[in-house]
Parts: structure tokens; sequence; C-alpha cells
């Protein structure tokens, strides 16, 4: 709540100081403090989670974790991978990614986005 305060006083500020509408103003406040907050944020983030996103497995039959070899089950969260597609357990890309930047299916490497 506080940082939504302190985006607005600033957007007030400037907008004063510029003759320009608050809103359009706050916007601008709002979408920069978005980018600061992600470039620090980005420093945080696992190598697997920056080249994945976390997918629901909706299909019955969807294969095997191409790590563990486990049957991946319906309704079950699993990273898939940016660049290629291919789905693992969170656990296992997690820890395979701690030894090697790429999949361990088809060796492209993980995609990475610096901040976004």
């Amino acid at each position: 709540m506080r940082v939504d305060y302190m985006k607005r006083r600033l957007a007030k500020s400037r907008a004063c100081l510029t003759s320009r509408d608050f809103e359009t103003t706050f916007m601008e406040v709002k979408f920069e403090v978005a980018i600061e907050l992600a470039k620090i944020l980005s420093e945080a983030i696992d190598p697997a989670l920056a080249g994945s996103e976390g997918v629901k497995i909706e299909d019955e039959d969807v294969g095997a974790c191409g790590i563990c070899l486990e049957d991946m089950q319906k309704g079950e969260e699993v990273r898939a991978m940016a660049a290629c597609g291919h789905k693992f357990h969170y656990w296992c890309i997690n820890m395979w990614a701690k030894r090697k930047q790429d999949c361990p299916l088809c060796r492209s490497p993980f995609k990475t986005n610096k901040y976004f």
C-alpha cells in the first residue's frame, strides 16, 4: 500500500512540474516502477525458471519426464522449456539446470530474458 501512495505522490508532483495530466503521468510512473522491479527480480530468478514456464498437464497420456522417466499425471504442474517446449518435473529440471544450461532431450540452450 505504501508503494501505491508513493507512486501517486511522485506522479502528482511530476504532473504539476510538467503541466501534464495526472492519469498519463501516473501510468508512466507505474511503468517505470514495474521495469525497475523486473530488473531487481531478474537477478534472483533460477536459470531453470527463467528458461521455462509453469504449465498444467491437461492430457491423460502426456508421457514421462525426460530426466527421471516417471510419468507425468493429469493436473500436475510441470515446467515447459521456452526454447523447445519439452516438459519436465519442476524438481528434475531445477536440479539439471544447476549443472547444465540446455534441454536434457534436445540440447537447446535455455532461453533467458534479462528483464522480461
